[in-house]
Order: structure tokens, then C-alpha cells, then sequence
């Protein structure tokens, strides 16, 4: 919770027209409805021209422009505070303005960037001034399979992907064509061709299925953004590369779990930083071991809480895991949205909108897709410091 301890250094004067206040020990201008940090190093001021010997023998100039505005640095033997107020009541100064950090506002071009709510719900767009993705960061997407030909995650016009190709194997001679590889294991993991991802159901190297789950849990983390087509993904990039879908499928229809522990230790040394599960099933021992495997190896593991109107699903239920829950578009509990003790967040889980089959999007509920919600910001996070545990 903040703890905000406010205090007005200036009046509305005619000296400056913004308000300094202190928000957990850090000094910030509200304006606008929302807080803006403050750069306490640099100051502005401005004062006649007659005076304009008394700025250069006081103070260090950082930069002057020809409207009389002198940014001038603070001296570190002085508390910001107090220079503040003897530059308010030095009568050579007429005005003086804080150094502020803004935002750049970004605005995807997506053509379906306004079915989006969830993306406003979790500030997005707020998160987006800070990074919008890194390629560097892969996410290991455990479903149904995905459509990594949809042009919105895959290839498109735009001749750029967000699906990880795997760099231990050598690719497909035709580039969306899983049977055009060399026919060897190249990495020694035990799958022939896996150059992007592989189905555990079919026992082959191609990872797209007929059922939407994985491609719609895909399209969340990191559809490409700003790319004039389709949906937004929460670190989809912009315009360019964003975090990497490593896909797998664990059953087509309904996940199949002796499958389950192999593609969590093959996301883990294929360089996976986030195993996003949306799926529930029977305890076992096996997967249990996989996914203290994958926390040992300092990975993520996040997966939805299930919809069941009851207490937490597993494999959400392991200690080790980070366990979803749905909202709504009012910001309350989804009634199918299972709850209790092992619940850690929730997210958007109704009238989602996302990518799908057939290069195609559409609109569904259920913790599924709250969960590729945190392993989008995990993906985020990670973008901006992936030494992170």
C-alpha cells in the first residue's frame, strides 16, 4: 500500500505554478490525475537579463536557452528542499520550474486495439513507456499447441515473428514447413526437428493443432503490437520483435500429463524464463519434480487458478507456482474464477479478445487468459531486468 506524506514546498505563486509534494520519500508534481517523479539533480529558473551575471557566479549552468529559462544544477551539499525555498525567496528569481520525468504515450495501431479492455485494466499502456518487450525473454507456452503461421505472432507482412526459434536445431528448409527439416536431433533433446516447439501428442515437430487455447493463450503474452493488424500482446514489442512463444503441445483437447513434466524440463533448457500453463489436473509427483526443476533454473512457473466455483486447481495449487484467478470488466471476482489460500493475483478473464485459429481472433472467458496476463508482465519485468529471481 503507499503511504503518501505530502507536503507543498511552493504555493501556487507567482514564482511557479506547481505544487512539489513527497510520496514515499520521493518528490513528485501531481498534475493530471497521476503523480510525475521529479529529476532533483536539475532545476530551472528564469530571471531578467540585468541579473544574468548573478546566475553565473552562484550556481553551475547545465544549459540556457535564448528565453531567459536556466536549468541549473543542485549543489549535493544542500538538500533539494531547502535550495528549492532559497531560490523562491531570492528576489532576482522570477520563476522557477521542477525538472519532471513524463511518459511518452504510446497508441498501438492495431486494428483491435479497442476490444482490448483488459489491456487499460492492467495500465498497459503505462507499462509500455517503461518497455514494451524484449526478444531476449521466451515464454513457454504449455496448451493446446500454436497457430505460430497466424500473422499476428508469427510470420506476416511484417517479416518479423514472436515465436522462438530454436538455435541447437537447424531450420526447416521451408520456413513454415515442419517436414522440411534435416530428419536429425540436432541438440540431443531427444525431438527431431523442434525447431518450433513440439507436440507431445503427435510425437512430431509440428506444434500447431485444430483446437484455438494455445494460440489464444499466445496471442496475450505477445501478439505483435503496432503492427496495423489484429490485437496488442502485453509484450508483443512494437512494432518490432517482443518476447519469444516457445510453443508446446500437452494435448490437443484436453492436456495429457505424463507429457506435462517433459515439456516443462524441455522449456527450461531450450532457455524458457516463463512456463505459462493454463490448465488443471490430478497431482503427480512427476510434475512436481519439474516444476521445482524449472524454479531451481530460476524460471517462472505461472497457471490459471481454474474454473470450477471451487478452491485452486492443480498444478496452480504447488507452492512453487504462481496460481491466477479471473476479474471481470468491473474489476470484481469472476464467478467461475476458483479462490482460496493458494490464490496469489488475478487478472482480465471474461470477454477477452485475442488471436485464434485460421489467422483469425475472437473473444473468451476463463482464468485460461488471466493467466498469459502475468506471464506478459513477467515477460515485461524481465525486459528490464532479466537478473531478476
Amino acid at each position: 500500500m503507499l503511504i503518501f506524506s505530502a507536503f507543498t514546498v511552493f504555493s501556487q505563486t507567482e514564482k511557479s505554478s506547481q505544487n512539489l509534494n513527497k510520496v514515499n520519500g520521493s518528490y513528485k508534481i501531481y498534475f493530471a490525475e497521476r503523480y510525475y517523479d521529479i529529476d532533483t539533480t536539475i532545476i530551472t529558473i528564469q530571471t531578467d537579463n540585468t541579473n544574468i551575471n548573478f546566475i553565473d557566479s552562484l550556481y553551475n549552468i547545465v544549459r540556457r536557452n535564448k528565453l531567459g529559462y536556466v536549468d541549473i544544477q543542485v549543489p549535493r551539499n544542500i538538500s533539494y528542499e531547502v535550495f528549492i525555498n532559497n531560490l523562491r525567496n531570492n528576489s532576482k528569481v522570477n520563476r522557477l520550474e521542477y525538472c519532471t520525468r513524463g511518459e511518452y504515450v504510446l497508441q498501438p495501431n492495431d486494428e483491435d486495439i479497442n476490444s482490448q479492455w483488459n489491456l487499460p485494466a492492467i495500465n498497459a499502456y503505462q507499462a509500455w513507456d517503461i518497455t514494451t518487450g524484449s526478444s531476449n525473454v521466451v515464454v513457454a507456452v504449455l496448451d493446446a499447441g500454436v497457430e505460430w503461421t497466424h500473422s499476428d505472432i508469427g510470420l506476416g507482412n511484417d517479416s518479423y515473428q514472436n515465436i522462438y526459434l530454436n538455435s541447437g536445431e537447424d531450420a526447416w528448409s521451408i520456413i513454415n514447413d515442419p517436414t522440411t527439416g534435416n530428419g536429425i536431433d540436432d541438440d540431443n533433446n531427444g525431438l527431431i526437428d523442434d525447431w518450433k516447439g513440439w507436440n507431445y501428442e503427435t510425437n512430431t515437430n509440428d506444434s500447431r493443432t485444430s483446437f484455438f487455447h494455445g494460440t489464444f493463450v499466445a496471442g496475450i503474452i505477445s501478439a505483435k503490437t503496432n503492427n496495423n493488424l489484429d490485437v496488442a500482446g502485453i509484450a508483443g514489442g512494437f512494432g518490432n520483435e517482443g518476447a519469444k512463444i516457445l510453443p508446446y503441445c500437452v494435448g490437443i483437447y484436453a492436456p495429457i500429463s505424463s507429457v506435462i513434466d517433459d515439456a516443462i524440463i524441455d522449456a527450461v533448457d531450450n532457455g524458457a524464463k516463463i512456463i505459462q500453463l493454463s490448465l488443471s489436473i490430478p497431482q503427480s509427483s512427476d510434475i512436481d519434480a519439474a516444476i521445482s526443476y524449472a524454479v531451481n533454473n530460476n524460471v517462472i512457473v505461472i497457471c490459471a487458478s481454474g474454473n470450477n466455483y471451487s478452491t485452486v486447481s492443480y498444478p496452480a495449487s504447488n507452492s512453487y507456482v504462481i496460481a491466477v484467478g479471473a476479474t471481470n470488466q468491473n474489476n470484481q471476482k469472476a464467478p467461475f474464477s476458483n479462490y482460496g489460500n493458494n490464490l496469489d493475483v488475478v487478472a482480465p478473464g471474461v470477454g477477452i479478445y485475442s488471436t485464434t485459429l485460421n489467422n483469425a481472433c475472437t473473444t473468451s472467458d476463463g482464468t485460461s487468459f488471466s493467466a498469459p496476463h502475468v506471464s506478459g508482465v513477467a515477460a515485461l519485468i524481465l525486459s528490464v531486468n532479466p537478473n531478476l529471481t
